[in-house]
């Protein structure tokens, strides 16, 4: 979203990032001295959570299937890249080539300490909906549940769900469209490229 701020932009961005620095450091008992350490303060240390989400920072390739209205399964090849906005947070781009369209989506991924849930927004060529996303990881740690709402098919707002099983090298997501279990919609599958690969262009 672009937002015309005209002249006062600067006024405003240099209010807005002293207010949230001075409440950043009232919140915190002990912030980092820039002097001393060499780098920017931090007045916040990421959980566990937070460097499982920043672990996933890379390129990625892999498959997109769908189940078409005729019951035929499709598979398409896709790429993803993620890169970390500091300890925090990961800014996923995801893209896919189908039927002759180009599918393109990007997305920020987080975690609330306060509420212990993930938090996630995401947006599409293929839609002018920006979804919300909620969810939690199971005890075990192996399988990430996302649930939003979003447009169908026939553009009907319908609950959407992800579950992720990831490892290091590699992870599989299945999507589910509609209330209770709901239908499988549309299985990722993707293996993490290495730094050779990318650099090939593969």
């Amino acid at each position: 979203m672009t937002m015309l701020l005209g002249p006062i932009r600067i006024p405003v961005l240099t209010l807005c990032a002293t207010i949230l620095g001075v409440t950043a450091l009232a919140l915190s008992g002990q912030p980092q001295d820039p002097e001393t350490t060499g780098e920017a303060p931090v007045y916040e240390m990421p959980t566990a959570e937070h460097k499982a989400l920043t672990a996933t920072v890379g390129n990625w390739a892999g498959d997109l299937s769908m189940t078409m209205p005729d019951g035929t399964e499709m598979s398409f090849p896709a790429k993803e890249t993620n890169v970390a906005v500091g300890p925090f947070w990961i800014q996923s781009t995801f893209s896919s080539e189908f039927m002759g369209t180009l599918y393109t989506g990007a997305g920020t991924f987080g975690y609330h300490p306060e509420t212990k849930s993930y938090t996630g927004t995401w947006v599409d060529s293929t839609s002018s909906y920006f979804a919300l996303m909620e969810g939690s990881m199971s005890k075990d740690g192996t399988t990430m549940t996302m649930h939003w709402d979003a447009p169908n098919q026939e553009g009907v707002i319908t609950h959407h769900r992800s579950e992720t099983v990831r490892t290091s090298d590699d992870y599989v997501s299945t999507f589910y469209m509609g209330e209770g279990e709901g239908n499988v919609s549309m299985v990722i599958s993707m293996e993490r490229v290495t730094a050779t690969e990318a650099g090939s262009g593969k």
